[in-house]
């Protein structure tokens, strides 16, 4: 199709289309397009069509839900990003009290594993749980790239206990 992968980020692609640059952003099986034709994006979404048939839907307006972001392209220059109700959610549906705050989820002992002592398995419904719960910070972290958090949560997201 002729786009290159962004070399930055390879979950971006580009191509000029009409002297235009065409985006597609990705992560599974979530797309979006951004041209400044939207008879571009049109042709694009057809050409998507004709691969994935029924499978695939498509959604076209000046707001838009992507990857737990809200995208407001009402705005004449500029887009608003907010990631507000993604994580209102996530906290109101974290499955324990949170009772303190912290700048960094990073303690001092992050990295430290007794070999003698390993310590308990979560049971398999909180270990779950966990586990989601760490998936949707990671998420949430990724779009921002935050780096205070992406390594903590990567680590985490190999531990059960």
């Amino acid at each position: 199709m002729g786009f290159e992968v962004n070399p930055y980020n390879p979950c971006v692609a580009n191509k000029i289309v009409n002297r235009t640059q065409m985006t597609v952003c990705w992560l599974a099986h979530d797309l979006k397009i951004s041209h400044k034709d939207p008879m571009e994006a049109t042709k694009f979404i057809m050409e998507m069509g004709q691969i994935y048939g029924s499978e695939m839907s498509v959604t076209r307006d000046k707001a838009h839900k992507y990857l737990g972001m809200d995208l407001d392209y009402t705005g004449h220059i500029f887009v608003k990003i907010s990631m507000i109700k993604y994580v209102d959610k996530f906290i109101r549906d974290f499955p324990e009290k949170v009772t303190t705050k912290s700048a960094n989820p990073a303690s001092d002992h992050l990295f430290d594993i007794s070999e003698d002592n390993p310590g308990k398995l979560l049971p398999e419904g909180q270990a779950q749980d966990f586990h989601h719960s760490v998936m949707q910070m990671y998420a949430c972290d990724a779009q921002f790239e935050d780096r205070n958090f992406l390594l903590d949560n990567s680590y985490e997201s190999t531990r059960r206990a």
